[in-house]
Formats: C-alpha cells, structure tokens, sequence
C-alpha cells in the first residue's frame, strides 16, 4: 500500500503497477525499441531503474520489464543498488526550483556492479525527464565508480532537455 503525497489517496501495489503498465503500454512506441535497439548495436543490455528518494516509483521497474521482454537483457534495481542522498521527492518540488535541489547517489558495491555490468550495454531507465540533473546526477554517480551508462531510456519529456522560460530567467538571476 502506497498513499499519494500530493492526492492522499492510497492505492495497493497491484493498483500502482497496474496503473504503470497502463502508462507504460501508453507513452512506450514500437519506434522508441527500434530507436534503443539500433544504439545496443547487438550489444547485450543491462537496465538500471533509477532510484527514487520515494522508493515507490513503479514507472522505471515496468518500463524496463518492457525493455528487457523486447530486448532480452537483465534487470538491476536502481533502488537495490543504491541509494538517493537526498529526501526531496522532485515531483513535490515546483519545476523551476528543481534544478537548484542537489541529487546524489551512493552506491552500495560498486565492485560487484562493474562485474555485474562488465562488457554489457548499460541502460538507466528513467520515467519522466524534466530537468534531466537526477538522471544526469545518477549516470555520474555510475561513472565515477567506473561504470559506462550506453544510454538513458525514458516515457516523457523534451529529449532537448529544454528549460521552461521561467527556469532560465532563475538560473540567470543566480
């Protein structure tokens, strides 16, 4: 069981993954796979679901057990994996104040991750990408404990990763 922060109202996990496949089977293309299978390059993948500070987002966990039934591949748990370092849900912060929210990850074996991820294409799956800085802070985190990310995979948003003009006029004035 989950209550919604923002609607109070409380679904079971069998709702909160019945309502993921619904948006999954939605926003997810036929041409969205072709596009990722064409960047694996025949390479086998490996999808990282990313954390949530929640530990409740269901989004990224559905849309990689698509990916992986398209793709073949494996499964990693972002939220088994690691760890956020911070306590904000993003979807509770308002849009132009979340690029000023610090995100950073920690992982729990990075050693055991790199054999886990060794010679394989790494995938982070994201849900929903506004800003683009919990990916973005998420694939560092990856990297500085030398593991390549191939590409990010995710249902919505500005592939240009655009700001809305108010966001820009915030980061102008700080």
């Amino acid at each position: 069981m989950r209550q919604d922060p923002v609607t109070n109202i409380v679904f079971s996990d069998n709702e909160r993954y019945d309502g993921a496949t619904f948006i999954v089977d939605q926003l997810w293309k036929t041409e969205c796979t072709i596009e990722l299978k064409k960047r694996l390059e025949g390479m086998e993948p490996v999808f990282i679901t990313m954390p949530s500070t929640s530990r409740q987002n269901v989004l990224p966990q559905v849309l990689a057990g698509k990916l992986q039934e398209e793709l073949g591949g494996t499964i990693l748990s972002g939220e088994v994996i690691s760890a956020p370092l911070f306590d904000k849900e993003m979807k509770t912060v308002p849009s132009t104040e979340r690029p000023f929210v610090p995100r950073e990850f920690f992982l729990h074996s990075p050693y055991a991750l790199r054999k886990e991820t060794a010679g394989k294409a790494v995938v982070v799956v994201e849900d929903v990408f506004s800003s683009g800085a919990s990916a973005k802070a998420f694939c560092d985190t990856l990297k500085d404990s030398k593991i390549q990310v191939h590409t990010v995979a995710g249902l919505l948003g500005d592939s240009r990763l655009v700001a809305e003009p108010q966001m820009v006029i915030k980061l102008q004035k700080r």
